[in-house]
């Protein structure tokens, strides 16, 4: 036993010391290939003189391993087409945007308690402080495959967007922005909510370059191209007809409205003073009242509203007519480019692609002097509706006239027909309507039977009448085609409204039924596209609404017995 273990021990080392040998053996082989692969000044010996004054007798030089790069995409690096940080002149612009926030509070505060004021002026020095650490921070590069953007003053933000996935990249220059000398640079996706990047600001000449890399390197045919100036004219809004949309933007009560509580903050901000202003001019007014009489009040106060509203009337349309002074529409290999603006200049390019609905409105006051305005719904816009309303990115066309507007439809979506041959939807519309104003009469009446006087009685007792012509007219201007693949849909009761949605965009459908609406054999339907935008059809029939869910692509094609047996439901 002894003497096999002593002959299994000696097998073992034996072993050992082959393995040892055959180690060192391909250790060696690999250090003479990366060696022989790597240049001489980046050798290991090399490595150890430029690390260590001794040279190499005093420690010889490990040389370091190498390896082979993998093939595949990871090893071509991507090409870095521009890069760069920040206008130095947006420090000052950080600094005004976010001084001006505080700055008439300090003042109000500095009035009132001077002591207190050191407080914000605290802050107004780190907001300072911020705004240089943010434009150190803050740096982008555009390569082959992506546009990448660097930010954060403490927490370290980066993004990558693919350059196949940008469909909108846009230039605003507000009027501060215009004075500095500088520009903002928006980057639009279909999944973002409103702007996915926005560099802000930067120098012009440097905005201009960087949207003609985008330009160059934007992989589909219908990419935002860098001159919006160059294509073909589509529409050029004239100064009247921007006016006109501005009076009939009925926005004179809410500007009203606005003039009120700014006087109300003002009454609690200043204090006793204010108070006393206004005391003084209310006991001028009382005085000139007592001595005019009843009469003479009623009158001035008549003028005094009528000044007021028009007053407001006026400065909605000076407002309107400002946000889209000098609005051109051109178009370029397949993309709409927009430029508006008379304070804020606002550059935006729309692939036609990215379009997914257009909406052809007319209010009453519109209709008054045949005025259209041409609406769209483009796949990231919709996501963010109030900001794309308050900078007028949801208007394709401000202001145009009727046939005009059609001709654009028929340019946007070429299969689309303005007029369509249109089909009604089921009568139980203007029976609702009619049953409505039946039933609030019928209420009206019999909660005042006893308070109310006679004539009262004659208005309650109106109610259904008037409901129904209403709803009359509402269900003559609802209808819906379907027709060289584009669905269009209208409705309305005095104003006019239109839209037309080509069908490959709908992503989504809802369709709902109360008991009631099954029991009259009627559906609610709603279309969905990207960006959440959305064409409602009310009371369609049955079978309809089967068959165009089925013509849509949504459901299979409808059983006829069924379809029939719907029709003839009740």
């Amino acid at each position: 036993a002894a003497a096999r273990a002593a002959a299994a021990r000696a097998a073992a080392a034996r072993a050992a010391i082959a393995r040892a040998a055959i180690a060192r053996a391909a250790s060696a082989d690999t250090r003479a290939r990366g060696a022989a692969r790597r240049p001489s000044d980046e050798r290991g010996v090399g490595r150890h003189h430029a690390l260590s004054p001794a040279g190499p007798r005093a420690a010889p030089a490990r040389p370091l391993r190498s390896r082979a790069p993998r093939p595949g995409p990871r090893a071509v690096s991507a090409r870095v087409l521009a890069e760069g940080r920040l206008d130095p002149r947006s420090i000052l612009l950080r600094i005004v945007e976010r001084i001006k926030g505080v700055g008439l509070l300090i003042v109000l505060v500095a009035l009132q308690d001077p002591g207190a004021a050191g407080v914000y002026l605290f802050v107004a020095a780190t907001t300072i402080g911020a705004s240089l650490v943010e434009y150190a921070r803050y740096r982008y590069r555009l390569t082959d495959e992506a546009l990448e953007i660097t930010a954060g003053v403490f927490t370290r933000r980066e993004r990558r967007i693919p350059l196949d996935r940008i469909h909108d990249v846009g230039q605003e220059q507000t009027l501060l922005r215009r004075l500095l000398g500088v520009v903002t640079v928006t980057v639009e996706t279909a999944s973002s909510s409103g702007a996915e990047a926005k560099l802000d600001a930067l120098a012009p000449e440097q905005a201009r370059a960087l949207r003609e890399a985008l330009a160059r390197v934007t992989p589909h045919p219908e990419a935002p191209q860098a001159a919006p100036s160059k294509g073909a004219l589509l529409h050029a809004s004239t100064p009247g007809e921007l006016l006109l949309l501005g009076f009939t933007d009925n926005r004179a009560g809410l500007l009203v409205i606005g003039g009120l509580v700014v006087f109300q903050e003002l009454s609690e901000a200043l204090g006793d003073r204010f108070r006393e202003a206004t005391d003084l001019g209310a006991r001028v007014v009382a005085e000139r009242a007592r001595q005019a009489g009843p009469e003479g009040v009623l009158v001035a106060l008549a003028l005094g509203l009528l000044v007021l509203f028009l007053l407001g009337w006026t400065v909605s349309a000076g407002l309107t007519w400002a946000k889209f002074h000098g609005f051109v529409l051109r178009e370029r290999d397949g993309v709409f480019h927009r430029r508006y603006g008379l304070l804020t200049t606002r550059e935006q390019s729309l692939p036609r692609r990215y379009l997914q609905i257009l909406r052809l409105e007319e209010s009453p006051l519109r209709r008054l002097v045949r005025l259209v305005v041409l609406k769209a719904d483009n796949a990231g816009s919709a996501l963010d509706p109030k900001n794309a309303q308050k900078a007028g990115l949801d208007v394709f066309v401000p202001a145009a006239r009727r046939a005009a507007a059609e001709r654009l439809v028929a340019r946007v979506f070429p299969s689309a027909r303005p007029r369509p041959p249109w089909r009604p939807v089921a009568p139980t519309y203007w029976r609702r309507w009619t049953l409505r104003g039946a039933l609030l009469g019928a209420a009206v009446a019999g909660a005042g039977l006893l308070a109310l006087p006679h004539p009262a009685w004659g208005a309650a007792l109106a109610l259904p009448l008037l409901s129904g012509a209403l709803g009359l007219l509402a269900w003559r201007q609802h209808g819906w085609s379907l027709d060289e693949g584009v669905l269009a849909v209208r409705w309305g009761v005095v104003g006019r409204y239109r839209g037309w949605m080509p069908v490959g965009r709908v992503q989504a459908a809802r369709l709902r039924a109360t008991p009631f609406d099954r029991l009259a054999g009627v559906r609610h339907l709603e279309l969905i596209v990207i960006g959440g935008g959305k064409l409602r059809l009310r009371y369609l029939p049955a079978a309809d609404a089967d068959a165009l869910l089925a013509g849509l692509g949504l459901r299979p094609a409808p059983n006829p017995r069924a379809s029939s047996r719907a029709a003839a439901s009740p």
